[in-house]
């Protein structure tokens, strides 16, 4: 019989590989099992961590059984490793051990992923609880979530989660907020994600139409950042909310093996209503009102919400409290924010839809985006916080690292004390002053109406000439129209503007930490700090935010900032 073969070893500098000085770790339990999951064999690692068992040709999984305090990854950086056996020796089976961190968060917080509408998933292992000492990895929860019931009823699949990736926002505040997305990697060995498995763990008993309500294209999707801090911040936090939209099922090793790796991408509110394009109808609708009702207006007749489903307005620049009820007691569609000023044309109801919403908002100068929660969010220039407001309880990107106190001079009169809502840096960041987010000589048009103009001529002898144009407004007047060309030039007329892109954090490795991020949401204002060559702070607004949560403690969230919104 042909062997198999590896060693154990804690990777010290938690590089992936075996370096010099790196020991093997002694007594631990190796379990491998056939692809088919027929036969099964488990060994332990002798003194040095090596360990060898002989086996049939075939296709083998083989798991490291983490000890505690430790997470383990084989060389291609999943947490099994996946053996074709023929008539050689495999000799590589290696798995670095990693040391999970012990302080800061981490038995407090956790990354959990829900979906909605399917039956409870349930699962043989512990779960992954971010910072966990033994649980540190993704692989499911260290308690049960799963709940059974109807298409409202979250059930928690993070037990078969190996990656998640998270992208929102836009590149520079000129912009439009594009669709957010979300790529979910999980992994089954029973069929439960597969698509042509008619009659797998994924499925639940008929509904009323005799339909099975599998686990499918279409489903809400969340994922969640749960626990409780002494810091205050809520108990659960969204990180995105949207629906399925595509899922991919890889088999490996071989032909006839039942283990998967299933890819789930899913796309948010904004994502979904780019796909409506309504025809043209005989009847207008809407004529004189504001941006808040024709909003409302579109997403209804998209099939976003229900006119039930409209929430009240509320703050949103430190990322406050969500609607529990929204998270916890099933899904809704929602819109939310301030109703608007300016009154609109009338509508047929007969175009893109979010093009529609876009049109709306930027007829009042608003901001629109689909927030973390999966609500569409509608906000006005004049509910944006002054700085005095903000300043006092902004999250503060900072390179001090320290997660101490710090004071810096930011002026010969200013100093500037870096307390409980610090987000150390990973590096720093790419900082620019440049045109990006500049425009000397803005052209606005309506439906109907002729462009109009507003020019900063001083700074146009500067920089020259950077125009921003639109065409879209549906204002039913051109003195609003001129009033938005003014408003847009006062923010963005200035020889430079400073952009901050690619700010990385590891938010898991503080408490503070952790509860300065999850405050953030697209539009929060924050502060950005730079220490290592001048003592240096600026003011801005989160512009785009995307996370990276990979096992061993690897959750990794970067942010775009600008100095405009």
């Amino acid at each position: 019989m042909p062997t198999l073969s590896g060693r154990v070893y804690e990777d010290a500098n938690a590089d992936g590989e075996l370096s010099p000085g790196e020991n093997g770790r002694a007594g631990v339990t190796i379990e491998i099992v056939s692809a088919d999951g027929l036969s099964s064999t488990s060994t332990t690692t002798d003194s040095d961590g090596n360990w060898t068992v002989s086996l049939a040709v075939g296709d083998w999984v083989v798991t490291c059984v983490e000890p505690s305090g430790w997470a383990a990854v084989c060389a291609t950086g999943t947490r099994s490793y996946f053996a074709a056996l023929s008539i050689e020796d495999v000799t590589d089976a290696d798995f670095a051990l990693f040391a999970l961190e012990t302080g800061g968060i981490t038995d407090r917080f956790c990354v959990e992923v829900w979906v909605y509408g399917i039956e409870p998933l349930t699962s043989t292992t512990d779960g992954f609880v971010l910072g966990h000492r033994e649980r540190g990895r993704l692989g499911g929860m260290y308690f049960n979530r799963l709940r059974s019931g109807d298409l409202n009823t979250p059930t928690d699949i993070t037990s078969f989660v190996e990656t998640i990736d998270i992208s929102r926002g836009r590149r520079r505040a000129l912009d439009s907020f594009d669709a957010g997305s979300c790529t979910v990697v999980v992994e089954g060995t029973d069929q439960r994600f597969d698509q042509l498995h008619s009659d797998g763990a994924h499925s639940i008993a008929l509904d009323a139409g005799g339909r099975k309500q599998l686990f499918r294209r279409g489903r809400a999707i969340r994922v969640v950042a749960t626990g409780t801090s002494d810091s205050g911040f809520p108990v659960v936090r969204s990180l995105f909310s949207g629906w399925i939209d595509a899922i991919k099922t890889d088999y490996s090793p071989a032909p006839g093996s039942i283990h998967q790796r299933t890819t789930i991408t899913c796309t948010d509110a904004f994502g979904l209503a780019g796909r409506v394009d309504r025809n043209e109808a005989d009847l207008s609708y809407g004529g004189g009102e504001t941006m808040g009702p024709r909003i409302r207006r579109w997403a209804e007749a998209a099939g976003l919400m229900l006119t039930s489903d409209v929430l009240p307005a509320r703050p949103l620049y430190f990322g406050d409290p969500v609607f529990p009820a929204l998270l916890t007691s099933g899904w809704r569609y929602g819109v939310v924010g301030d109703e608007g000023a300016r009154p609109l044309q009338s509508t047929q109801l007969s175009e893109n839809a979010l093009t529609a919403m876009k049109a709306a908002a930027a007829s009042d100068d608003a901001l629109l985006y689909a927030n973390a929660d999966g609500l569409i969010v509608h906000q006005a220039r004049t509910s944006l916080p002054d700085v005095p407001e903000w300043a006092p309880n902004a999250p503060r990107f900072s390179d001090s690292n320290s997660g101490l106190p710090l004071t810096i001079a930011v002026s010969d009169v200013q100093e500037l004390t870096l307390r409980d809502r610090e987000i150390p840096m990973e590096r720093v960041p790419t900082f620019s002053t440049d045109t990006t987010d500049v425009a000397t000589y803005v052209s606005l048009a309506r439906a109907g109406g002729t462009a109009r103009i507003a020019v900063d001529s001083s700074t146009v002898d500067v920089v020259g000439r950077v125009a921003f144009s639109r065409t879209d407004l549906i204002n039913n007047n051109d003195a609003d129209v001129d009033a938005i060309a003014a408003a847009i030039l006062a923010r963005h007329a200035s020889e430079a503007k400073t952009i901050v892109s690619d700010v990385a954090t590891k938010p898991w490795l503080s408490d503070a930490a952790m509860a300065a991020a999850l405050l953030l949401e697209l539009t929060s204002p924050a502060y950005f700090v730079h220490t290592l060559v001048l003592p240096y702070q600026t003011q801005l607004y989160v512009q785009g935010i995307r996370h990276e949560i990979r096992p061993n403690l690897d959750w990794t969230a970067t942010y775009t900032l600008s100095e405009v919104q």
